[in-house]
């Protein structure tokens, strides 16, 4: 008996070693991945950069350098990007390039949806709201005051993509009235205040933008409130500005899905941490940073507007049941038995 066993562990023994050195091999590599951020790499942080790069390093270095302060172990470096190379961030990300960034709602989506990034905090903007939506406006002479009067009319939006700018106001006129067509009249003038100066010299008929635009114009002497008519006009308790939408929550500090836990925790802590209102935050535009706020709206609407990540996502799904029936008949059933 004992030579039997002496023979099958002699034969199974190089096995169980090779096992062994794989087991440990695949351990030294998780922790290798949860200390080398932690240990030895420099931290890059990109800054969506709406207003150009240039002041986007001027604005956002102060909170770089108070991460810097705070957590001296690491070297912290800024990067900026411009909403026109949203492709390439999204590149840096995937090939883990990038440790953070700090983007505006729609860019986060697609980093989650895409690349398994995930949203750590939420901006509380320098108006000290958390949540923004978009204004809707035309000239206070035109006789465009409702939603009803936007058919076979120029619109202008800052970007395809822009949420304040343009998704938030163009998902309200859409939901009101689905069967309109804009394609042909839509105009992306970039800039904000581009769309107010152009519907206020009548070179388009109807502007969106973000909320808060047309208050900061007006306190920088360049428009009157009365010179527009505010379309589809909203009240939210706390909210102060003028509004034609749903709000939606603000920029996201987003985690690239390579990240230890251990860094970002301090990142997180550091930025929660910060003083409201510090000479930091105001310099980047802000007030302050909070847990995560739900994004699921944003989500939404990229959906029901099919743009962006969510572009064909309906027709990819139904190819989806068409190819597979019998396994989605099956998840069906296990659905319905599971809730009853």
């Amino acid at each position: 008996m004992l030579k039997i066993l002496r023979k099958y562990y002699s034969k199974q023994l190089p096995i169980y070693i090779a096992t062994s050195i794989c087991l440990f091999s695949l351990s030294l590599g998780a922790i290798a991945k949860d200390t080398s951020v932690a240990i030895d790499k420099d931290i890059s942080i990109a800054v969506l950069a709406p207003y150009g790069e240039s002041y986007t390093y001027k604005a956002w270095q102060p909170t770089i350098d108070y991460l810097q302060q705070k957590i001296p172990e690491h070297q912290f470096k800024l990067l900026a990007i411009e909403p026109s190379n949203v492709a390439h961030l999204k590149k840096m990300v995937a090939n883990q390039q990038i440790d953070f960034s700090i983007v505006q709602p729609v860019t986060y989506a697609e980093l989650h949806l895409k690349h398994s990034a995930t949203a750590i905090l939420s901006m509380v903007g320098s108006s000290k709201l958390s949540k923004f939506g978009s204004v809707i406006f035309s000239r206070h002479d035109s006789n465009i005051t409702s939603l009803n009067h936007i058919n076979d009319r120029v619109i202008a939006g800052a970007t395809p993509k822009g949420l304040g700018g343009w998704l938030i106001g163009y998902h309200t006129i859409y939901s009101h009235n689905k069967d309109l067509i804009l394609t042909k009249n839509i105009k992306f003038l970039g800039v904000q205040d581009n769309i107010v100066n152009s519907v206020l010299n009548g070179s388009v008929d109807v502007g969106i933008v973000r909320t808060g635009t047309l208050e900061r114009m007006a306190s920088e002497k360049k428009i009157q409130l009365s010179d527009f008519n505010i379309i589809n006009p909203q009240s939210v308790k706390g909210f102060s500005y003028l509004l034609s939408t749903d709000l939606y929550p603000e920029w996201a500090v987003v985690e690239s899905p390579h990240i230890s836990n251990s860094i970002s925790k301090k990142i997180t802590t550091s930025l929660l941490n910060m003083k409201s209102g510090s000479k930091e935050a105001l310099s980047g535009n802000y007030w302050e940073w909070i847990p995560p706020l739900d994004y699921h709206p944003v989500h939404d609407l990229m959906k029901e507007l099919d743009i962006g990540a969510y572009k064909g996502h309906e027709n990819h799904f139904m190819h989806l049941i068409k190819k597979n029936p019998t396994i989605f008949l099956t998840v069906l059933i296990l659905k319905v038995i599971t809730f009853n």
